[in-house]
């Protein structure tokens, strides 16, 4: 048993937890044209949520809850991340997309993995997306100005230290790296979660552009 990262993946399990009620609690929640877009959000935080717990389990209580674990591992970083970075976009856009939009990004991201798997580049094509999420939170940053720029750019750095400087194989120095991973993410799952409920439409956004998206 490795029982300090069965707590920390407890711990990252409990910061989704406590995202998704405020987003619940957050008057954001109560607008009607928006609600899709938070149920993705909520469900989104809820697979990273629920991976914690799987880790928890596996770390923690039974080793034979490691494929399940993996598993989840992946659908949280090819799906569920990404669909926050999309999330952040509709944000600024003014994009009020309903469960069919977002039915076409699930799928969407479903078949690039599928194809990604199958020509053997899973490994790129997870690193480009995720990057490229990166790039929508930072962009949704940049167009809010100074008030949510600095948020964008810590969930930013959380995610990339947390990625590509710690990882979660070995030590760094008495603690191992998964332990502090799974810290980085539950910061940068809270912050990102407060980036998002505080974007605002993009000003310079068409009511045209609006109006063509609403209804998808």
């Amino acid at each position: 048993m490795q029982y300090s990262t069965a707590v920390s993946d407890g711990v990252l399990a409990l910061a989704c937890l406590a995202c998704v009620v405020g987003i619940l609690r957050s008057p954001r929640w109560t607008e009607k044209s928006l609600r899709a877009t938070w149920l993705l959000v909520i469900a989104a935080l809820l697979l990273t949520g629920a991976t914690a717990v799987v880790g928890v389990l596996h770390f923690g209580v039974d080793e034979s809850w490691q494929a399940l674990h993996a598993k989840l591992s992946q659908a949280s970083s090819l799906l569920a991340l990404p669909v926050l970075g999309v999330a952040a976009l509709t944000l600024i856009r003014g994009w009020h997309w309903q469960r069919l939009g977002w039915c076409w990004v699930i799928i969407s991201l479903s078949l690039l993995f599928e194809g990604a798997k199958r020509l053997g580049v899973l490994d790129s094509y997870k690193l480009v997306l995720n990057l490229a999420t990166l790039l929508l939170i930072l962009y949704a940053g940049v167009t809010q100005g100074r008030k949510a720029l600095p948020a964008a750019i810590g969930v930013v750095v959380l995610f990339i230290v947390a990625g590509l400087v710690v990882g979660t194989q070995g030590n760094l120095g008495p603690l191992l790296r998964v332990d502090v991973f799974h810290a980085l993410l539950s910061l940068a799952y809270g912050l990102l979660t407060w980036l998002l409920l505080s974007l605002r439409l993009r000003q310079g956004v068409t009511d045209g552009a609006e109006k063509s998206v609403k209804t998808l």
